[in-house]
């Protein structure tokens, strides 16, 4: 003869085995606490057979129970029709319907539930992308600004020179000093010392101030062409947008 254990906090059903008989009776099977001999009934998909008493508790004896089927959603990935965020059942015998969930995942923030699917609306996005080309034009300026003062390297008299900002203001300082130190030489960007006269240095400083010139121009037309860019997106396509320089 066979029984059934159930699950004591669940009911579920857990396995078959052959069951013993009594040393005093052998014609009586041993049946122990959280079995039966009765086999559970076939479920379906989101379906699982569970021993109950009439109250929904677990009962110990199988006399004070009997199976059930319940619906069991608790390994289905499920989503809030609130607000599309992921959502699980824990409990045999919930819904999705009382968890204000559904298992269809939700296209954009922009989409909200109508009761039977997710509906687009058109002024809900229009609203997520004003915050986001706020967010992302914000985002560009603070590159731009970041890149100004982020050094550059330039090419001039056969070497290649540190450029920047900081560059500018030693270099300026230097020019217009009426005369150098004996020896004196400006370090280029290899770590190379180049001796320097007073027109080479100027002539260094004029490059350096076209080169400051072309980069900010530089970062001036990409953060123009970003927010340009920007303005022509929506969705997803702007909210994912990377600022920075085309890669």
């Amino acid at each position: 003869m066979k029984i059934n254990h159930y699950s004591s906090a669940t009911g579920e059903f857990i396995t078959e085995v052959v069951a013993d008989f009594s040393s005093l009776e052998p014609d009586v099977p041993l049946i122990p606490t959280y079995a039966t001999p009765i086999d559970p009934p076939a479920v379906q998909a989101r379906e699982v057979s569970v021993f109950r008493s009439v109250d929904g508790s677990v009962p110990e004896c199988a006399a004070d129970g009997a199976w059930h089927v319940l619906p069991d959603w608790r390994s289905v990935a499920l989503f809030s029709t609130l607000n599309g965020d992921g959502v699980s059942i824990t409990e045999i015998g919930q819904l999705p319907s009382d968890v204000q969930a559904t298992e269809l995942p939700r296209p954009s923030p922009a989409h909200a539930w109508s009761g039977k699917g997710w509906v687009f609306n058109a002024e809900k996005q229009a609203e997520l992308d004003a915050r986001s080309r706020e967010r992302v034009t914000l985002q560009i300026n603070n590159w731009r600004d970041q890149q100004e003062q982020t050094g550059f390297l330039f090419g001039h008299a056969e070497h290649t020179w540190d450029g920047g900002v900081a560059v500018a203001t030693r270099l300026q300082n230097s020019v217009k000093m009426p005369s150098l130190p004996n020896g004196f030489y400006w370090t280029d960007a290899d770590n190379v010392d180049v001796p320097m006269t007073h027109l080479q240095l100027s002539h260094l400083n004029a490059a350096h101030d076209q080169a400051i010139f072309a980069q900010g121009f530089r970062i001036h037309d990409r953060q123009r062409t970003m927010k340009a860019e920007v303005e022509k997106l929506s969705g997803e396509a702007l909210a994912a947008y990377v600022v920075g320089w085309p890669a």
